[in-house]
């Protein structure tokens, strides 16, 4: 079983896997050329970095692309953050 690691912020409890999916998540946000990289962290809003709406929905597209995930259009349209970025792709991707 993976071992858990408390994240700095809150109850948010971060995996090994958790936190790989994270970093291709940065890997994505940060071609956007409105994201600051620097704001980039585990618990940043998209609109913290700098992605406005349509610009979120080209990286929920281009996450769903790499990780061979499809999202309901309910689910896409809940995310606006990091955190929950992670928990969406991770329910489909702990399934591989």
């Amino acid at each position: 079983m993976w071992r858990l690691v408390r994240a700095v912020a809150g109850r948010h409890f971060v995996t090994a896997e958790s936190a790989g999916l994270r970093e291709k998540i940065f890997e994505v946000l940060k071609k956007f050329d409105t994201v600051d990289p620097a704001k980039l962290n585990q618990d940043a809003t998209f609109k913290d970095i700098g992605l406005d709406s349509l610009d979120t929905v080209e990286a929920i597209v281009a996450l769903e692309d790499i990780l061979g995930v499809e999202l309901t259009d309910e689910e896409a349209l809940k995310i606006n953050s990091i955190p929950q970025t992670v928990d969406a792709f991770e329910k489909y991707t702990n399934k591989k």
